[in-house]
Parts: structure tokens; C-alpha cells; sequence
């Protein structure tokens, strides 16, 4: 016959234990289809819009937040669903509306560094000119 020395409410603390770590197991299952489905939705998007995984990622996680959902929802969405989700859509719209300000921006500052430099060209040459004139 073994002894067996339990203070008092040692039972019941090892049982509260084994539920915190049940109930621990089951956040990090959830979490971990979650990702899963996150990342099927990423590869989804980026092989239907020719895009790579982050802007596929920004593009999820600018539909969730503009439409107040979670991105695993809009995630599964894209997944589950044969056509992209609208919420997806208007994302791509913003985000097309978006590239497309950045570019004519950016366009119009090489441009702008452009007249800048034929201006000093010419200036330079001008000076040139002058110069040869003088000898």
C-alpha cells in the first residue's frame, strides 16, 4: 500500500489546470485553421490577380477592415465561394485607384526632375557658347 500525501485542494487545481490547458489546445486549433484558411485565400488571390502574397494579403485585410468582418471570414470567403467575395472587389477597386494616384504622382515628379535637368543643360550650354564666342 503506497501513501499518498495531497494537500487540500490539489485535486481541484490539477482539474481547473487540465481545463486551462483544454480550453488553451482548442484557441491554438482555431488560430491555426484560421491561418490556414488566410493563407489558401492569399494563394487564391494572388493566382487570380497575377499579384504576389503580400498584396494579396493587403487586399484581404483591406475588405475586412473596410467592411467590419474578420479576415478569416473574408478569408473563407474567397476560398469557399467561386466568385471573389465583394467586399474583395471594392478592395481591388481601392487598391487599383490607389496605384493608379501613386503612379500618375510619381510621374509627375519625374517629370518635374526632368524639366529641371533640361534647363541646366541648357544653361550649361548656353554658358559654353558664350565661352567660345570670347576666344
Amino acid at each position: 500500500m503506497t501513501a499518498r500525501f495531497e494537500t487540500p485542494g490539489s485535486e481541484a487545481e490539477g482539474i481547473t489546470d487540465l481545463e486551462e490547458a483544454r480550453e488553451k489546445i482548442t484557441q491554438l486549433e482555431t488560430a491555426l485553421q484560421s491561418r490556414i484558411i488566410i493563407e489558401q485565400a492569399k494563394g487564391m488571390l494572388a493566382e487570380r490577380l497575377g499579384i504576389d502574397v503580400d498584396a494579396a494579403f493587403g487586399i484581404l485585410r483591406h475588405a475586412a477592415r473596410s467592411h467590419r468582418l474578420k479576415l478569416h471570414e473574408v478569408a473563407a470567403r474567397v476560398v469557399n465561394e467561386r466568385v471573389t467575395p465583394a467586399p474583395v472587389v471594392v478592395a481591388i477597386a481601392r487598391e487599383s485607384r490607389m496605384r493608379g494616384a501613386m503612379m500618375r504622382e510619381r510621374a509627375e515628379a519625374q517629370r518635374e526632375r526632368m524639366e529641371k535637368l533640361l534647363q541646366q543643360v541648357s544653361e550649361q550650354i548656353r554658358i559654353a557658347t558664350e565661352r567660345r564666342g570670347q576666344h
